[in-house]
């Protein structure tokens, strides 16, 4: 005697790194524009939080296809997708989580401004978008570039004008920049630095 009943069907894969990649965008999203670190992250650090975020993804959806047949075939395929989702997913994760959860009050600093930069957008059509290189006020730290909006870009002359940069220490070690203007009624004095000869990309 056999008997019919009804079996589940567990949730798609596809459906589940959709969902993911989506947040992972949003909080990437949220990392670059209201928690900017003030130097890019090391990418050996971006990769092993990748990798390990890649891994306990490929696991669940393991768990998700087994039974499915095909297993071996589906999480290649996976792959494809996973790769960008992880590291959406971490580096987005942790630059949100680096400022969000930062409770320091923010440190002032006075930058000369070195060098600027225009860059087209590599992705399309877009509008260029902004750098200004300003003088390290850590000891021992490279000068660091710095997204700009076009009206702070315009106000300033490299290697006479000044920025004030307000950092946060980040919750987990990653500096970041809580706000961004140019110093009022100020001039910065040119030292031995000379300003950037970097061309804008026109």
């Amino acid at each position: 005697m056999t008997t019919t009943g009804y079996t589940p069907r567990g949730m798609n894969p596809m459906i589940v790194v959709g969902i993911l990649f989506g947040i992972g965008a949003v909080l990437l999203l949220i990392g670059v524009l209201i928690y900017p670190p003030v130097y890019e992250m090391p990418a050996a650090f971006d990769w092993t939080i990748s990798s390990t975020v890649l891994l306990a993804l490929l696991g669940i959806h393991a768990l998700l296809l087994l039974g499915q047949g095909r297993l071996l075939g589906r999480l290649l395929l996976l792959c494809f997708f996973l790769v960008p989702t992880a590291l959406a997913l971490s580096v987005g994760g942790l630059m949100t989580l680096n400022g969000l959860l930062d409770p320091a009050n923010p440190s002032e600093h006075l930058a000369r401004v070195l060098g600027a930069h225009r860059v087209r957008s590599t992705t399309g059509p877009g509008k260029p978008y902004r750098r200004l290189q300003v003088e390290s006020w850590r000891p021992g730290k490279p000068d660091p570039w710095l997204d700009v909006d076009p009206q702070l870009y315009d106000s300033v002359t490299p290697g006479k004008s000044a920025l004030v940069v307000e950092t946060k220490p980040g919750r987990l070690g990653i500096e970041w920049i809580f706000a961004l203007y140019a110093a009022p009624d100020a001039v910065a004095p040119v030292g031995d630095k000379p300003s950037d000869p970097t061309p804008d990309n026109r």
